[in-house]
């Protein structure tokens, strides 16, 4: 099976999040928002992180395939929810 990575960009430290593994872009946003809703820190700091999409894990070969791709901010989605 093929699973997709992704990481929380911190925009004012410059630094990537420990990587983490979902199914889809929609699965790995829903994680991003989720947590960015629960954690006070993250949603008081919305502006701050966005969900990067790194590449691709094949659990079969071990093989990864590269991507960089800005996906959403959280700011965005907290956003959002308040419509």
């Amino acid at each position: 099976m093929t699973f997709k990575i992704y990481s929380v960009y911190d925009n004012k430290t410059g630094i990537y999040a420990r990587p983490f593994f979902a199914r889809s872009d929609a699965e790995a946003q829903r994680a991003f928002q989720y947590n960015g809703n629960t954690d006070p820190f993250m949603k008081s700091n919305s502006v701050d992180y966005d969900l990067v999409y790194l590449g691709e894990f094949d659990d079969q070969t071990a093989i990864i395939i590269p991507a960089k791709n800005s996906l959403v901010s959280l700011s965005a989605l907290v956003a959002a929810e308040k419509e």
